[in-house]
Parts: structure tokens; C-alpha cells; sequence
């Protein structure tokens, strides 16, 4: 009888081992799954486009857009503000010059910031800053964390001129960083 004891546990302990082996691959595969839908859905955001398919349709006319604002020279800097106000609102100046570097009055300028983690978009419009010439001052609600990309439109004297920003908010400090197209 002492001969078989071995050879019933090994029976069992083959009886026990199999089914945890299937178990721990199910287990497993699920945890991947469930890794895989957490990362597909609460990622940072990066592959978020605003009304990609209107882009995708406008696609030439934007390329020929950008070689007309590139043939203009214009400019456009953004400076924002180092404070946000309690409804969290950033003061945004933009400075517009000419292929010169001169200073340009009575351009209308349209700001668009996309935040790219969730796809929120907020339109905003500069207005005219008294103290300097060619400066534009606007408040624009980008208080939370994240990348936001900015694109501008400015139209002065029947001209339309376009540029992307990209601007990266840290905390309640947003910095700025041009992209240039």
C-alpha cells in the first residue's frame, strides 16, 4: 500500500495542478482585456480631433491656406498671463505684425483652443489693446492640466491669415510653446 500512496499524490496533485494552470490564463486574459479598454478609453487623449471629418473634407483648402498666410509673413505671438482669475480665466495678449515686423491695428484675430485629452473646444476673440500697437488681449477659459493646440484666424484688410499654437497647461500656469504651422 505505501507503493500507491505516491502515485495517488501525484494523481492529485495533477488533478489540482491543471485546473489552476486554466484558471491563471483566464485570469490573465481578462486582466489584459481590462488593461487594454482602461488604456483605449482613459488615455491621455493625444488621438482626440475635433471634428475630424469637416478637417478631412476642408483638407486642400486648409493647405492652401497655410501657403497663403505663409506667403503673407504675418505673425502672430501669444503671451499669456501669469494669472488665472477665480472663474478660471488666463489673460491671452497677441502681438500682430507684418512681413516688416511693424506692428498691425484693426485685425479682427479668432482664437480656438482644443484640449486634447478630452476634445473640449473653446472660441474666444481678441480685442483690441489700447496701450500698444499692434496688441490684442483675450480670456480664455484653460485653467485645467493638459495640452490645448491653438489655432488663430486673422483677418485684416480683406486678408485671412491662419496659425497654430500649441500650448501646454501645467497646474495653474499655462505655457505657451509656437508650433509655427
Amino acid at each position: 500500500m505505501n507503493e500507491t500512496t505516491p502515485s495517488n499524490a501525484a494523481s492529485i496533485k495533477g488533478r489540482v495542478r491543471w485546473p489552476l494552470i486554466v484558471v491563471g490564463l483566464l485570469a490573465g486574459h481578462a486582466t489584459l482585456i481590462i488593461t487594454a479598454v482602461t488604456f483605449a478609453v482613459g488615455g491621455s487623449g493625444r488621438g482626440v480631433v475635433s471634428d475630424y471629418y469637416t478637417k478631412a473634407v476642408d483638407f486642400d483648402q486648409h493647405k492652401a491656406e497655410l501657403a497663403a498666410s505663409a506667403e503673407l509673413g504675418w505673425e502672430v505671438r501669444l503671451t499669456p498671463g501669469s494669472l488665472v482669475d477665480e472663474q478660471g480665466q488666463r489673460l491671452i495678449t497677441a502681438t500682430l505684425s507684418d512681413a516688416s515686423d511693424l506692428p498691425m491695428d484693426g485685425a479682427t484675430i479668432n482664437l480656438r483652443l482644443t484640449r486634447l485629452a478630452d476634445g473640449r473646444v473653446i472660441e474666444t476673440e481678441f480685442l483690441p489693446n489700447a496701450d500698444r500697437a499692434g496688441a490684442y488681449q483675450t480670456a480664455a477659459d484653460c485653467p485645467a492640466p493638459g495640452w490645448y493646440v491653438a489655432d488663430l484666424v486673422v483677418e485684416h484688410d480683406g486678408q485671412r491669415f491662419i496659425q497654430k499654437h500649441e500650448i501646454q497647461a501645467r497646474g495653474g500656469v499655462a505655457l505657451f510653446t509656437e508650433d509655427g504651422a
